[in-house]
């Protein structure tokens, strides 16, 4: 196929006639929905180009004469300066053109003047609005060993700070930036305990039925696996005999917690009894045994291996079939307790300690406790260093007298099949772990309720719960409720996704803040023969805030004539 442009025969041109005549003004055409109007009649070359051709033509005899076309030449620098006028003037034609359009203006103004045809004012700029957190100074303590004198200590530093509206707060510039001053809006009350408050971590509270774990006071309680436990309250103490309100466990397993100065220990069996039904102590207190012990003829050896001769020469024992008074104690016991005779001398027991005394299996390693296995919690009320010589044994022992219940039934007989575990200590109930996830609208606080009020500002962040990142939340106290580990809140609006507990931050000295700084100048004086007097701001732009009116908007301007808005 040939390049060239076919043309009917006789119309040829030689482009003997170019330049001769007009090539403005162009036509012009858009279609509908344009982004650009095109409304341009010509440019530079095209104005250039019609004028050389006028003076070729026959309607300006009078140019005849002009043979020259030199640039140089001062009739062709006019042609040239009419171009480049004619090559503007329609260049800013064709943008007041698309200014008048919706869809083709790019200037606020266009888009302005429009609007008020229909009676429509735009919206001003809204100057950015932020939520700053302040952090307060905290008060130091007095150094030990101060003399309680007035002025002795004094700080500087108060419990509390009133933060006015109005406070500059400038941002840190970033690499060609610079300072932005935002300015606090509220007034608000601030402390320095609430400059970054945390969850509670822990709480106080105490084992229940089936627990299997406890967290106890400190790190150097030197327990160990197998060591002995007992759960008591104060309803057992002030009445052993009557009460059966306890639970006895060996411990499986002890951790410390350094960080924290606590130990967590472990039993295999729940506390509590299905069969018969026993439950734990609401608030126990927990005792740790120290010594395990049996009591004295423990280990006498058999009556039958003994001689004829010995036995019949016993007291009591020549037509008996064990060691006559083979009991616990010489001294008698009862339902509601008696004595018992330890094999040996334990002075570090005390009166008013707790003993327990087990018959049967109650040491193995599962705590099954199988059937004839039977375990009774006593209050030892006195002891006592003792002489005593029988079944052809002698020695020191320390008699202990018993409260509770069951001494003569259970144990009092049973001098071989006895075990002992006294020498109690006590040891406080430490706060348990909490690691659950901080979710919806509750908010677990470890500081105290007074002060907080609804309404008040919150800035929360912590660790996503599911790993993915950090969050940052802006909420507000809807109500709160005080709590014996801290405060509650409910917040709104809630989370929107848990947090891990151990990374969260509540930050609650918080203002609201807008983009800008209040500055004052005087507009000018009163002049009362003059009506409807103007004044101008010598400085702009006047910052806009969000407003809840037709334009969304609303002005900071205040005007005052003699102090008075």
């Amino acid at each position: 196929m040939s390049d060239k442009t076919l043309v009917p025969p006789g119309t040829e041109t030689c482009g003997c006639c170019d330049g001769i005549a007009a090539s403005t003004p162009t036509g012009l055409f858009n279609r509908a929905g344009l982004g650009a109007i095109s409304y341009r009649i010509g440019d530079y070359g095209r104005f250039s180009e019609s004028l050389r051709a006028g003076l070729s033509s026959s309607e300006f005899p009078g140019l005849a004469g002009l043979r020259t076309r030199d640039a140089d030449d001062y009739t062709l620098g006019l042609i040239d300066a009419v171009a480049c006028a004619a090559d503007v003037l329609t260049f800013y034609q064709e943008r007041v053109a698309n200014e008048s359009y919706l869809r083709t203006a790019t200037e606020r103004v266009s888009l302005q003047e429009m609007g008020k045809l229909i009676g429509y004012r735009l919206r001003p700029g809204v100057a950015a609005e932020t939520w700053l957190a302040f952090a307060l100074e905290t008060p130091r303590s007095a150094p030990a060993g101060l003399p309680p004198e007035p002025g002795a200590f004094v700080t500087g530093i108060p419990d509390a700070l009133t933060l006015t509206a109005g406070l500059k707060v400038q941002s840190v510039p970033g690499p060609d930036e610079k300072p932005q001053t935002f300015e606090t809006v509220e007034e608000i009350t601030a402390r320095p305990e609430w400059n970054a408050i945390r969850p509670w971590l822990s709480e106080v509270r105490y084992p229940g039925f089936g627990a299997t774990e406890a967290w106890l006071a400190g790190v150097r309680n030197n327990l160990k696996a197998g060591d002995a436990l007992v759960l008591v309250d104060d309803a057992f103490l002030n009445n052993p005999a009557g009460n059966n309100n306890w639970d006895f466990r060996l411990l499986d397993a002890v951790e410390l917690d350094t960080a924290n100065e606590r130990t967590h220990v472990t039993w295999r069996r729940g506390l509590g009894s299905v069969t018969p039904h026993s439950s734990p102590p609401v608030a126990p207190q927990v005792h740790v045994l120290r010594k395990r012990a049996a009591v004295f003829g423990h280990n006498a050896p058999m009556w039958s291996s003994m001689s004829r001769q010995f036995r019949h020469g016993y007291p009591g024992g020549k037509n008996a079939t064990d060691w006559p008074a083979f009991t616990v104690s010489l001294q008698a016991a009862s339902a509601t307790g008696g004595h018992i005779d330890l094999d040996g001398v334990l002075g570090e027991v005390r009166a008013a300690s707790l003993l327990v005394m087990a018959k049967g299996e109650y040491n193995r390693p599962d705590e099954s406790f199988p059937s004839g296995t039977y375990v009774e919690l006593y209050k030892v009320t006195s002891t006592a260093e003792v002489s005593r010589a029988e079944f052809a044994m002698s020695g020191k022992v320390t008699r202990l007298g018993l409260a509770g219940q069951n001494l003569d039934k259970q144990f009092f007989r049973f001098v071989r099949e006895t075990s002992v575990f006294a020498q109690s200590e006590e040891i406080e109930i430490a706060p348990f772990p909490v690691v659950n996830d901080v979710t919806g609208d509750q908010l677990p606080l470890a500081i105290s309720a007074n002060g907080l009020v609804a309404g008040r500002r919150l800035i929360i962040h912590g660790d996503l719960a599911d790993g993915s990142g950090h969050m940052v939340h802006e909420a507000t106290i809807s109500s709160l409720t005080a709590s014996t580990n801290g405060a509650v809140l409910t917040i709104a609006p809630p989370l929107p996704a848990p947090l891990k507990r151990g990374t969260v931050i509540v930050h609650a000295n918080v203002a609201l803040a807008t983009h800008g700084e209040t500055v004052s100048q005087i507009l000018g004086a009163g002049d009362a023969s003059r009506s409807f007097q103007r004044f101008e701001l010598k400085r702009l732009p006047l910052t806009y805030r969000s407003a809840t009116n037709e334009t969304g908007a609303d002005s900071e301007l205040s005007v005052r004539i003699g102090d008075v808005e």
